[in-house]
């Protein structure tokens, strides 16, 4: 069966984001699919990339050719990963807050971005490596969720608990 979206939560179509996602990481014109399972313009137009990137018809729509290549692709690069995710987690004293602009930044917005749809926190997936007043409100709904003290400051404990967030929800997928 073909998708062609957009649909309600499918099993299927989440299989399929996970898929095109893990080629996004090893291909930069793949964009980054929310792992949603609702086939919607942002998976159409990964399908599509993917499609001319594989010298396939580019419909945006996930046909049988379209999907054995992707999930081809997909084990290809799972087969050579090295295993679980190991996320590096700053020093016990190490904190991060509004203000703040590094790399560091980056990494934590990027971890939130994957983590929020799980816990349904609006972040914008656009790592800007700047500690602004939205990574403060994801950070301070985090805590909460966490059963932390919200002070918009990421601390290593937040750091953990957030590893610990994403390294559930990706193995939840093996």
């Amino acid at each position: 069966m073909a998708y062609e979206g957009p649909v309600n939560y499918n099993d299927a179509v989440l299989n399929l984001q996970k898929y095109i996602r893990r080629i996004s990481y090893s291909d930069n014109r793949i964009p980054r699919v929310p792992l949603d399972g609702i086939y919607g313009s942002e998976t159409r137009r990964a399908v599509s990339e993917f499609q001319r990137s594989a010298s396939l018809p580019d419909t945006g729509i996930t046909d049988k050719n379209t999907f054995d290549a992707i999930y081809s692709k997909y084990l290809i690069l799972k087969s050579g990963d090295t295993g679980d995710l190991i996320l590096a987690i700053p020093k016990k004293d190490y904190v991060l807050r509004i203000g703040d602009s590094h790399s560091m930044v980056s990494i934590l917005q990027i971890l939130l971005s994957e983590v929020s749809p799980i816990y349904d926190v609006s972040l914008s997936s656009n790592p800007s490596g700047v500690f602004d007043e939205e990574t403060e409100r994801a950070v301070k709904a985090m805590q909460k969720i966490f059963g932390l003290t919200e002070t918009g400051v990421t601390d290593a404990i937040l750091w953990q608990y957030l590893a610990d967030a994403y390294s559930s929800y990706i193995n939840s997928f093996e």
